[in-house]
């Protein structure tokens, strides 16, 4: 049974994304990620992970935010990009890489 819901965890990424379209060589994916109400979602963030915003963005053509919160004790981040009711999770980790310059 471990090792069912492994194969499964491994697995179901690669299943549920879908190709969209390739051009050039780039392919468009679907993928799920995470999404909730964008206040609450930065309220959870904050409190529960202890991250703040480091870093705040803008897509022009998509009327969408973007941000990168940081705990910088336990090294966390969060990828988060939202708009004025919804936000998502588009990638998490722990540690940050050190510039080279």
């Amino acid at each position: 049974m471990k090792y069912l819901l492994f194969i499964l965890l491994i697995v179901s990424p690669i299943v549920f994304s879908e190709t969209l379209q390739e051009d050039n060589g780039v392919t468009m994916q679907m993928k799920p990620v995470p999404c909730k109400d964008a206040n609450t979602l930065a309220l959870e963030v904050l409190k529960k992970y202890g991250e703040e915003p480091i870093w705040f963005g803008e897509d022009e053509t998509a009327d969408s935010k973007y941000t990168i919160t940081y705990n910088k004790e336990s090294k966390t981040w969060t990828f988060i990009q939202f708009d004025d009711k919804v936000g998502c999770i588009l990638g998490y980790g722990v540690n940050r890489a050190k510039s080279k310059t």
